[in-house]
């Protein structure tokens, strides 16, 4: 998905710790049938078998079309930047990056643009518990700064400073991006062509109605783990990316973060995220750590998230339709809540 490398201003005109496994240590798994878990069942099942219709709908029009990529843009997971992950995925050239708190992990020798955003988990979790010895979510304490703007500065010099292009403000309260011109990066340009075609479209295609629902908290309707990058977009969806094809701790507590809320009855946060989609492209090794992350001890809080009534969809996504496999975890009766 990296071919290419045209800048971006010509095509504008103007729980536990994961412990992450080295590649070469790693067993590595090349498709889901070989994962075996002790504690669940991973079936195969048909896209017509998936109970959830925004899952299902969701999963029909997954596809695994890629397209040249000369730009990175890093966004939070949170479901309110889906406005930005729209209008970044009509541009070409774009490739847009989502984990809680816009974290960077592996970075990449291409133009990069951070977006921050407010409100934030992650951020919050951070400026709570950045002293805390006992935090439950590591990654989140150590990988991200407690204040918006400063995190993600902090994530834009991760890259190479000739590939830095800066950082994006997203206000949900007011729905419009900002600019944050603290300093001139290598590829400033490549950030204000972003801000020239993410401003107007922000200030002209949503109501009043949609901006008082980004101010809101966010109640998702999937959870996605993906390596995909895929374009489909719309279908209200808080969006994890695997960077380089890892499965990072900032990856677990993403998805810790997320499934712990849903579906527990405080509040309207989550309250209707029915289900979780793991998406892989075929072809490849599944992510590394991926398999310690299932069968360990991370298994509390999925086999919680799907007793509340949570699915978990495992997927393979291959060049064409045909070749789309889906499978579901499902918890053998002895093995699930109260047993």
């Amino acid at each position: 998905m990296d071919s290419g490398d045209v800048n971006l201003e010509g095509r504008l005109g103007g729980g536990s710790m994961v412990v992450a496994v080295e590649q070469e240590q790693a067993v590595k798994i090349r498709e889901i049938r070989d994962l075996r878990l002790d504690w669940a069942e991973i079936t195969p099942i048909t896209i017509s078998e998936v109970g959830h219709e925004e899952a299902r709908r969701y999963l029909q029009v997954l596809n695994n079309t890629e397209k040249p990529i000369d730009t990175h843009v890093y966004l939070c997971s949170d479901v309110r930047n889906e406005v930005l992950r729209v209008i970044l995925s009509q541009i070409p050239g774009v490739a847009t990056y989502n984990t809680a708190g816009n974290t960077l992990y592996n970075s990449q020798k291409k133009p990069t643009v951070v977006i921050a955003h407010e409100v934030c988990g992650a951020v919050k979790y951070a400026r709570e518990h950045g002293l805390d010895d006992h935090a439950h979510l590591e990654a989140f304490k150590t990988m991200v700064d407690g204040d918006a703007i400063e995190n993600a500065k902090r994530q834009l010099h991760k890259v190479e400073e000739a590939y830095r292009a800066g950082v994006l403000f997203f206000d949900h309260a007011k729905g419009r991006i900002f600019d944050v011109p603290n300093q001139h990066y290598a590829r400033s340009g490549t950030r204000l062509k972003l801000l020239e075609e993410l401003k107007p479209c922000l200030e002209e295609w949503y109501t009043k109605r949609d901006i008082d629902e980004f101010a809101s908290g966010q109640d998702p309707n999937i959870i996605l783990v993906n390596n995909v990058h895929s374009s489909p977009t719309g279908f209200g969806i808080f969006q994890i990316d695997l960077q380089l094809n890892s499965f990072d701790p900032i990856i677990r507590d993403s998805l810790y973060y997320a499934m712990t809320h849903a579906l527990n009855g405080n509040g309207n946060s989550f309250a209707h995220t029915k289900s979780t989609i793991f998406a892989f492209r075929q072809g490849r090794d599944l992510p590394t750590g991926l398999r310690e992350f299932l069968s360990g001890e991370d298994q509390t809080f999925i086999r919680d998230y799907i007793g509340r009534g949570g699915s978990v969809f495992l997927a393979r996504i291959g060049d064409t339709p045909s070749q789309k496999a889906i499978y579901q975890l499902k918890i053998p009766i002895q093995n699930g809540p109260g047993h």
